[in-house]
């Protein structure tokens, strides 16, 4: 399965319900927790980090922390 990897910090995050439902959406949230109904249905899952090192710690972090299977991996800022 494809995958979308999002380092967010304050971004409204409304625009990822259209992403297709054939990727799994990871939000990796640096800031206020996320309380959009439809983000977080959405989401295949919303991972608390603290709040350093910008976005390339966020993507270096997944990728130490997970096993990839087949697909593709798009990463993003919350506010691509």
């Amino acid at each position: 399965m494809h995958s979308v990897v999002l380092a967010r910090y304050s971004e409204t995050l409304d625009w990822i319900v259209e992403i297709p439902d054939d990727f799994d959406v990871i939000i990796y949230n640096k800031g206020e927790p996320i309380t959009d109904p439809d983000v977080v249905a959405r989401a295949t899952s919303i991972i608390e980090r603290p709040n350093v090192g910008r976005e390339s710690e966020t993507y270096l972090h997944h990728m130490k922390s997970v096993r990839f299977n087949q697909g593709f991996t798009v990463y993003a800022q919350g506010d691509p």
